[in-house]
């Protein structure tokens, strides 16, 4: 072997070594760049779930307030997507519309709003008859057949659920009671105590 076929050789495996090792780093990268994405959704999910918890206890502590109480057992299944907006009806008042309609909507209230202009963002309203896979991915709709806020995951694969499908995160609103001695002596008695947000999809994210 010549010294020219020696180094020749040597050369063609340091090439390799290194689409090897650039090989492996860009697939560590990519890894770590959809983990972090996924992060963010996860993130968002959460900020949007301690939202809704806090309209439905602000809601609570309204109707408690103003001793508007005859109607409780109503707002079980109510959607609380409608106590975060300024100009939302109360209860059960919005509008449905079909998937496509509210993306559409919802592609004209962003591209319309004004700085001062409360919306939400990737919220798409109320939904009846809908097909999945109409969903936009990263969208809450209101199911209001299930009477459930319902989320459509855009990375399924970074969180485990227990349910039918694995990209569909959903809650309900819980009128939670406590049973207390009825003050005219009539017995036991249940009282609403709180509005609560029910996971109807045990989910857990999943670490890296």
């Amino acid at each position: 072997m010549t010294l020219n076929s020696f180094q020749h050789g040597r050369g063609r495996i340091e090439n390799i070594l290194m689409i090897v090792f650039v090989t492996l780093l860009m697939g560590y990268l990519i890894h770590k760049l959809i983990y972090i994405v996924e992060k963010t959704e996860q993130l968002s999910v959460e900020i949007r779930i301690k939202q809704l918890h806090s309209a439905a206890k602000w809601k609570f502590s309204e109707l408690m307030l103003t001793g508007d109480l005859s109607k409780i057992n109503e707002y079980e299944g109510a959607n609380p997507f409608l106590w975060i907006s300024f100009n939302a009806p109360d209860l059960f008042q919005e509008q449905q519309l079909s998937a496509k309609e509210a993306v559409d909507k919802n592609a004209t209230k962003l591209e319309s709003r004004g700085q001062d202009d409360l919306q939400i963002d990737n919220y798409l309203g109320s939904l009846k008859d809908y097909n999945w896979l109409e969903i936009p991915e990263k969208n809450w709709f209101y199911d209001s057949q299930n009477q459930q806020i319902v989320y459509k995951l855009a990375y399924p694969q970074w969180i485990s659920i227990k349910g039918s499908r694995k990209d569909k995160l959903a809650w309900r609103l819980k009128v939670v009671k406590i049973k207390e001695p009825d003050p005219f002596g009539l017995g036991i008695r249940d009282r609403a105590e709180s509005f609560e947000l029910e996971t109807i999809t045990p989910y857990l994210w999943k670490k890296e």
